[in-house]
């Protein structure tokens, strides 16, 4: 009967000391808590899908990314028919300004969607230059130019966006715009003021101001000989894109201000051409602005996620070290109860970070994930100082990973320099153990 009993009883004490049987364990409790990781992040994909939801649904009834177009003056001709000089049809002849000047100013501010903030903004932008026409145009089939027909017409992306009635001072005339594109293959979305031009006349000034709304961005197409574009707003965090960057550029608390100067050779298309056969080039000259926010929310919760393994490796290393070192048993429920603590913070963050900002969101979630993991490591560990170790490295390696969200340039850098550190750390600590003794 004695040895009945001897047998189990040495079997599981081997089972509840054995280093190996141990590692295993804790490997496959390990990747079994990676699924909980994948789940978060199709809910931060979800939450993520819904913002953007209600990004467009705002920007729909507030105004849309904005591109400003024009002015492109556009005089219809009639040209005879190359197979057939007795058939005749309309085409467009389109003039671009030889100076354009843009000014103007973007006054951005958030909207609020339920618990989502959308980035919007009001803009002033006045437009001015001038057009110089040849005295005759070089068309071989031209037939006859229709000069009291011509139209200026400037481009605007989201005509639902503009504040104000616009009007063009051409040769000190003033001209009421009317709605709607008559170049729609080259400006979908654009107003119309219909100009008599005088064939005795070569020059012709203009200027215009423009009042609309917009979302995230605004771009312009460099349409003059030179464009010359000067934009400044008090936000602080601009993304300049397009195919052309400022030529100056200013950041500081106050907000920014951008000066773009392109001539005519850093573009793909002349100054006139007939019909639609420069529209590709035309569309794909634009450059700009967006404003965005530096990081958001939902983009930094799903970088913090990637160092998730980390985070429980770490966690686990310390809890079978204090085994290996201290001979103390620790059950493979004890290790999965800390390991889900861990992945609660997660959930934890993306649910504050949608009511607050990221910033205290995370430090609530390390904090209540802190004192979790060592008020129930403190009853199991005999000895309260691993209990301090434990929560100790848990919240230095939740600031470590905090420092690589705010330093998106240096994340790299960082994450190498840290990973050495921890493995030789690591290293150190677990110089002296005899693996191969139970």
């Amino acid at each position: 009967m004695e040895n009945k009993n001897l047998i189990p009883s040495s079997l599981i004490d081997w089972l509840s000391r054995s280093v190996m049987l141990k590692l295993s364990i804790i490997f496959i409790l390990t990747f079994m808590l990676l699924l909980p990781q994948v789940l978060i992040k199709d809910l931060i994909l979800d939450r993520q899908s819904l913002n953007q939801g209600a990004i467009r649904e705002v920007s729909g009834k507030w105004g849309l990314d904005q591109t400003l177009g024009g002015p492109i003056l556009t005089v219809p001709v009639i040209l005879n028919d190359l197979s057939d000089p007795d058939v005749s049809h309309t085409a467009y002849y389109h003039f671009l300004p030889d100076q354009l000047t843009i000014r103007g100013e973007l006054d951005p501010e958030i909207l609020q969607r339920g618990i989502y903030r959308i980035v919007v903004y009001q803009s002033n932008q006045e437009l001015s230059g001038r057009f110089t026409l040849p005295a005759q145009l070089d068309l071989p089939q031209l037939q006859k130019t229709l000069w009291d027909q011509a139209f200026i017409t400037i481009g605007l992306s989201d005509l639902r966006g503009v504040r104000e009635n616009v009007a063009l001072e051409w040769n000190n005339t003033t001209i009421e715009a009317v709605p709607g594109s008559r170049i729609s293959e080259l400006l979908s979305s654009a107003i119309t003021f219909p100009v008599s031009l005088n064939p005795e006349t070569q020059e012709y000034s203009f200027r215009t101001q423009i009042n609309f709304n917009g979302s995230s961005s605004l771009q312009f197409l460099p349409v003059g000989k030179i464009t010359e574009v000067a934009w400044t707003s008090n936000w602080k965090d601009p993304k300049f894109t397009g195919a052309s960057l400022p030529a100056e550029r200013n950041l500081d608390t106050a907000g920014f201000s951008g000066s773009w100067k392109i001539l005519q050779i850093n573009r793909n298309y002349p100054q006139s051409w007939l019909n639609d056969e420069y529209k590709d080039e035309l569309q794909t000259s634009a450059s700009g602005v967006e404003l965005i926010q530096s990081l958001d929310d939902y983009q930094k919760s799903m970088r913090s996620i990637k160092y998730g393994l980390l985070i429980i490796v770490l966690t686990f290393l310390v809890f079978f070290l204090v085994e290996v070192r201290y001979r103390q048993r620790i059950h493979p429920f004890q290790y999965t109860l800390v390991g889900l603590a861990l992945v609660l913070f997660y959930i934890l963050l993306i649910s504050l970070s949608e009511q607050i900002s990221f910033n205290p969101a995370y430090l609530i979630s390390t904090l209540v994930t802190g004192a979790m993991i060592y008020l129930y490591s403190r009853s199991v560990f005999e000895q309260p100082r691993h209990a301090l170790v434990l929560v100790a490295i848990v919240l230095a390696v939740y600031g470590f990973v905090f420092v690589i969200l705010q330093l998106t340039d240096y994340a790299l850098l960082m994450g190498s320099v840290g990973l050495t550190i921890i493995l030789a750390i690591t290293m150190y600590q677990t110089r002296n153990i005899k693996w191969y003794e139970s």
